[in-house]
């Protein structure tokens, strides 16, 4: 928290005459903030910085492709515009919270907003796909590529922070997790060599480590034990963001 205050400390010291800060910050369940603790912490730590602008996506469940077809997610969302107020579609009155929408298309929302920084969380929901590493490759390769070209026509030097999946539970069975873990750490490589030349990736993995207790699912940290393991997750990831707000 000192380095968090820190680094708040020094943006304030911009002039005031400085342009805003433009932030796209997107992901997966983990960023749906009105439940993921993970995205409730970064999304309001992003949104601390003197002179930010920071436009929030979040769908559960999905993948890249889906940030590209528009596929809806049917386990929950989150959009907020800069203002802070929620950004179509809006969540029905009264609900505790909504699960049903379509996901935005990345790459005109880069071009709409040209952001300064660009913050993914995202990779988790590989481990279900077929040859997962081979779609890592495809999808993510795609981004980076089409993330370059924006940068070449708007002439922008849009920075980009990757983070990846966090820690979840093993089975109790020591042949069985080894093997899952060891399918985790190729999830996180293949992210890792993928994205690094455009994006600094962040291996979340090393700055989780999933409760023994607690969480039903030993994936998702919206629990009493997971809380303040997701909070410190994305308060250490935002420690390395800060690199990239003070270029």
């Amino acid at each position: 928290m000192k380095k968090i205050l820190t680094l708040l400390i020094a943006l304030t010291t911009l002039s005031p005459n400085a342009h805003a800060i433009k932030i796209l910050f997107f992901g997966d369940s983990h960023s749906v903030a009105t439940v993921g603790p993970f995205g409730i912490r970064m999304n309001n730590l992003l949104r601390s910085i003197p002179n930010a602008e920071v436009t929030t996506h979040a769908r559960c469940g999905s993948i890249l492709s889906w940030w590209y077809s528009g596929k809806s997610t049917t386990c929950g969302y989150f959009d907020q515009s800069p203002q802070g107020e929620p950004l179509p579609p809006i969540p029905t009155p009264g609900g505790s919270w909504a699960v049903n929408a379509p996901t935005p298309k990345i790459i005109p929302l880069i071009e709409e907003i040209k952001p300064d920084l660009i913050v993914i969380e995202m990779g988790g929901n590989y481990q279900h796909a077929n040859n997962p590493n081979a779609l890592i490759k495809s999808e993510l390769g795609k981004f980076i590529t089409d993330l370059e070209n924006f940068k070449k026509t708007f002439q922008t030097n849009t920075q980009c922070v990757w983070i990846g999946l966090p820690s979840r539970r093993l089975p109790e069975d020591p042949i069985e997790a080894k093997k899952f873990q060891a399918m985790i750490d190729s999830l996180v490589l293949s992210i890792q060599q993928t994205v690094e030349a455009s994006c600094e990736f962040i291996d979340s993995t090393k700055l989780t480590v999933f409760p023994t207790h607690g969480g039903k699912d030993g994936v998702h940290y919206s629990f009493k034990e997971g809380i303040p393991v997701a909070n410190a997750w994305a308060e250490k990831a935002f420690i390395k963001i800060q690199n990239h707000l003070l270029k």
